[in-house]
């Protein structure tokens, strides 16, 4: 299996070297994709430290336009038939990672490892009601803190799959600033064209949660805003029949 990973970036060169020293480890690796969303940090820099040891492929944005777009620019690069989406803040842990994913994607057309965050590990009752929340409206509640594999409706947006699909599917450049709800508007018009979601908490990534670069370049307050005008544009798109909800959720998904 011959994989395409793909990483949009943006002013966070140390995380992203850490994420290309562990991608250095898998042979079914054969390229990497920087997109690099306008970064001021001379990212390109830590890039020549593995010109031997893996095969990049780097290319800029000409403004920072978010990672819906990097996404796209990415997949359209990848040459390889599967495609690893990954952040520069989420490095694979699990040796066999790519062992698992080739038994998955026999029975799955896309598929999602578990995310470990490096901080806020311990989830209040809070942020657990507001996920729930989320899955009665438009999913499966039973699912949304599910220790076993299984057929989901959404995954997080380290997503595996075909360049087939990625390609075909594509991710909506019309959510903008922090991009928030980019990955499900994607798993949500895959799901409805019959494409098979699959969540393996089997293999997962570690989230390394910092405040700098990244969606982190936007204020609290701005970040609580674009999540608000993200999370409407995936609701107005993909289940119109809940606009009297808006109001309530709006508070739920940015209170906490």
């Amino acid at each position: 299996m011959e994989v395409s990973a793909i990483i949009p970036t943006y002013n966070r060169k140390e995380m992203l070297e850490k994420n290309l020293k562990v991608l250095i480890n898998f042979k079914e690796i054969k390229e990497v994709i920087i997109v690099d969303d306008g970064s001021t940090d001379n990212t390109f820099e830590i890039l020549k430290k593995f010109s031997d040891k893996l095969k990049i492929k780097y290319t800029k944005n000409k403004v920072t336009i978010g990672s819906a777009y990097s996404w796209n620019k990415g997949i359209s690069l990848a040459s390889k038939d599967y495609i690893l989406l990954l952040n520069d803040d989420t490095r694979i842990i699990e040796d066999n990672f790519f062992e698992i994913l080739a038994e998955d994607k026999e029975k799955a057309d896309i598929i999602g490892p578990a995310l470990k965050n490096t901080k806020y590990e311990k989830i209040n009752f809070l942020y657990k009601i507001r996920k729930v929340l989320l899955h009665i409206l438009i999913g499966d509640p039973l699912k949304a803190f599910s220790a076993k594999p299984k057929y989901v409706d959404f995954v997080s947006g380290v997503m595996f799959s075909s360049k087939k699909i990625m390609a075909e599917i594509g991710f909506d450049e019309g959510y903008e600033g922090n991009c928030f709800r980019e990955e499900s508007d994607f798993q949500k018009r895959a799901k409805n064209r019959g494409y098979k979601i699959f969540y393996d908490p089997r293999i997962s990534v570690l989230h390394d949660q910092t405040n700098e670069g990244g969606q982190r370049r936007f204020s609290k307050e701005e970040d609580k805003r674009w999540r608000k005008v993200n999370h409407h544009r995936f609701l107005d798109k993909n289940y119109k029949i809940l606009r009297i909800f808006w109001k309530p959720l709006f508070w739920i998904f940015t209170k906490f």
